[in-house]
């Protein structure tokens, strides 16, 4: 048996479980961890071993000791998800770079973010023996450590980029751009369709009866990810030979604090918003992009139930488990992200950053509770 394998493997697999627990916020700040002498049986190594592994999540800022009371998440991550490093792995780091164009690190943190983030991208790069870092450029436009010190091999970015800031730090590296497309930056992207997540949903809608469709969005900016879906659901409408006036596409406010799109400190209440659908004449549909709870509970406050009164789809970024939930578009964000690896081995390895692609990846329909089958002609009424 080769030890020093086995001893780095097991090594590397606990300090990875922590960090990737952390990180999805499967542990919580503040939450403590199992003792050295739990961890050291779970994985089959030494005391001495789990220590290591703790010293270096603590070295990140990750986790914090205290004498007699234990280990634990710490209270604020760090902004990079940085190792130690020998010049050579110094030439095997990959940065994910997200913008505060797209959204804030907070969001970032959340768990249905991070997860898929981490994952998709960890799974490839781990295979070809690549370190992930992960990064965010909040409306300062400081640029991480890491690439100030000219430790990163290349750039997997999500979100819009300034110009000065691209040409300043990322000019030079292998570039690849998940789900915002700029066409001003001469580099790979991955994304998903957002033309055929429209079609889903509207398809499924229409297949269930439904005429009457409208849609909900949150805020509504030049080139971005929610122009391109507003675009593609009246082209979807159009495509089944569904009216669409302009009262069906139902925008709410979404404002920046700070130039940032932050999660809602509390439930927001749209019922506002969705007061179309107490008419009469309402919409016996309604497609939304995510965040199923606030419609949910604003459609109650209207006195409407889902799917009785109205049937609803949503998305989300990754694939619900077991069979009770709502119908949903999955963006794929996972596969987005694993795509993106991919092709950033492929630079590296070619060498040809002239080779650029653009892939779309295709959503999924995942039926479920929130949509009811109606007589198309109760729809057209």
């Amino acid at each position: 048996m080769d030890l020093d394998r086995t001893y780095n493997k097991a090594f590397g697999e606990l300090e990875h479980d922590l960090r990737r627990d952390i990180y999805r916020r499967q542990m919580l700040p503040g939450e403590k961890l199992s003792s050295e002498l739990q961890l050291a049986r779970k994985y089959h190594i030494s005391r001495s071993t789990v220590r290591k592994a703790l010293d270096s999540l603590a070295d990140e800022g990750l986790i914090t000791r205290i004498r007699g009371s234990g280990t634990f998440v710490a209270e604020k991550k760090p902004e990079m998800r940085l190792h130690s490093f020998s010049p050579t792995t110094r030439n095997h780091q990959i940065l994910f770079l997200s913008f505060s164009t797209a959204f804030s690190e907070e969001t970032l943190h959340m768990k249905e973010t991070f997860g898929p983030i981490f994952d998709g991208l960890g799974q490839v790069l781990n295979a070809y023996r690549y370190n992930l870092l992960i990064g965010h450029v909040n409306t300062s436009w400081e640029p991480p450590a890491c690439l100030l010190n000219g430790d990163v091999t290349g750039i997997v970015f999500h979100g819009h980029v300034r110009r000065d800031f691209r040409e300043k730090y990322m000019a030079g590296l292998p570039c690849v751009g998940l789900q915002h497309i700029d066409p001003e930056i001469d580099c790979s992207w991955v994304c998903i369709d957002n033309f055929q997540r429209s079609f889903l949903a509207v398809r499924h809608l229409y297949e269930m009866g439904h005429r009457k469709i409208a849609f909900f969005l949150r805020g509504v900016e030049p080139d971005s990810l929610n122009e391109q879906r507003l675009w593609s659901f009246r082209k979807a409408m159009r495509h089944f030979g569904l009216d669409c006036p302009d009262e069906y596409c139902i925008i709410a406010p979404f404002d920046r604090v700070n130039g940032e799109r932050r999660p809602d400190a509390e439930l927001p209440d749209f019922s506002r918003e969705l007061g179309i659908f107490t008419r009469p004449d309402r919409p016996t549909a309604l497609i939304i992009q995510d965040n199923f709870p606030p419609i949910d509970c604003s459609l109650k406050k209207l006195g409407l139930r889902i799917p009785d009164d109205v049937s609803v789809v949503s998305g989300n970024n990754v694939m619900y488990s077991g069979n009770d939930h709502e119908t949903y578009v999955c963006d794929r964000f996972r596969e987005v992200c694993a795509e993106g690896a991919r092709l950033m081995i492929d630079l590296i390895e070619k060498e040809d950053q002239r080779d650029c692609k653009t892939i779309l990846l295709k959503p999924v329909l995942y039926p479920g509770n929130t949509v009811r089958s109606i007589d198309a002609d109760i729809s057209n009424q």
